[in-house]
């Protein structure tokens, strides 16, 4: 019910994997919110940074250790927190977004995604959620720098060089993350396709780098687009290199499925 009125209402998710600033060692699937077992579900505590549209969300998606089924030990489990829920306070703010602080909050056993494969292997459901996650922020924000592109191009003022040297880059990004969008509708969800949506992402960041600095320095040289339209869209794209999994702890994780073993994320 809450993922259909999120669809259906146009409400707003925000993702809390971004723990590395207060918790180094922290990551997608050795979160450090702790959950205890409740008679009504689970507790959970501890804090995590939202990368962004915390003040805004309508429901936080993270990651959480909690007690396996079979009392084993823990497992990272996806939930879906709402905003309104007692013990979740979001302030503050750093490099890596909102703080958001759970201080006991309770979530039935309908909100948590359960059965992740062992030693940070993915199952079917979390490889899913995760190449959907890449190519939605991947897309989102190649869309924000493609509106920065799109007024300089606009502008002829700009030397013709510089404005087709912004579209080609551009256009060869937006063909690449195209390329997993079909993958997508092909229903080819696998790790091979989750490895190809992290390659273009990666690809698409360094892109973005180069294309999105020198587009604001031409629209802000000619004064062509308000500033404060500037500054949003140039927000929006930096918000791509702080959504997991950071390309720093997968390049160990790539290499090896290259070789032939499983992806696994860290």
């Amino acid at each position: 019910m809450l993922v259909s009125s999120v669809a259906a209402g146009n409400r707003i998710m925000a993702f809390g994997f971004a723990e590395t600033e207060e918790h180094p060692d922290a990551g997608v699937l050795s979160p450090s919110l702790r959950a205890t077992e409740d008679p009504e579900g689970v507790r959970v505590s501890g804090v995590t940074r939202t990368g962004g549209l915390g003040q805004e969300m309508d429901v936080l998606v993270t990651t959480v250790m909690a007690p396996r089924w079979d009392e084993t030990g823990e497992e990272p489990v996806l939930m879906l927190v709402p905003a309104e829920s007692e013990g979740l306070t979001v302030g503050g703010s750093g490099r890596h977004g909102e703080r958001a602080t759970l201080d006991g909050v309770l979530l039935p056993p309908d909100l948590l995604l359960r059965d992740s494969s062992p030693d940070g292997q993915l199952d079917v459901a979390l490889t899913t959620g995760f190449l959907w996650l890449q190519q939605l922020t991947t897309g989102s924000c190649l869309g924000a720098a493609s509106g920065l592109v799109e007024r300089v191009l606009l502008d002829d003022r700009v030397p013709e060089s510089d404005r087709i040297g912004l579209l080609v880059e551009t256009e060869g990004a937006m063909s690449a993350a195209e390329g997993v969008a079909r993958r997508i509708d092909d229903s080819s969800l696998d790790e091979s396709a989750l490895a190809h949506a992290l390659y273009v992402r990666y690809h698409v960041q360094d892109c973005l780098a180069r294309v999105v600095p020198r587009a604001v320095e031409l629209l802000n040289g000619l004064g062509s687009t308000a500033p404060e339209e500037v500054d949003l869209f140039t927000g929006c794209v930096d918000g791509l290199a702080l959504h997991p999994p950071a390309r720093s702890r997968m390049t160990g994780a790539l290499a090896a499925h290259l070789a032939g073993g499983p992806l696994t994320l860290t």
